[in-house]
């Protein structure tokens, strides 16, 4: 289990049964925020630098 934190951004990791992981991201932005179809590509531009563990789940991600 891990919790990084940043600027205005945390991302934590939780396993689960079967070798699965459970993560959130979470960040502070400005209220009403939201780009509809990109979110794969935010949470990369945000998260896609950060330590390995990260970085490995954010690779993984589809859509």
């Amino acid at each position: 289990m891990t919790e990084a934190w940043g600027e205005g951004l945390r991302f934590g990791v939780t396993p689960t049964p079967g070798g699965r992981t459970n993560w959130f991201a979470c960040a502070v932005t400005p209220e009403g925020r939201r780009d509809p179809g990109r979110e794969v590509a935010t949470l990369r531009a945000w998260f896609g630098h950060w330590h390995t563990g990260v970085r490995d789940i954010v690779d993984r991600l589809t859509g």
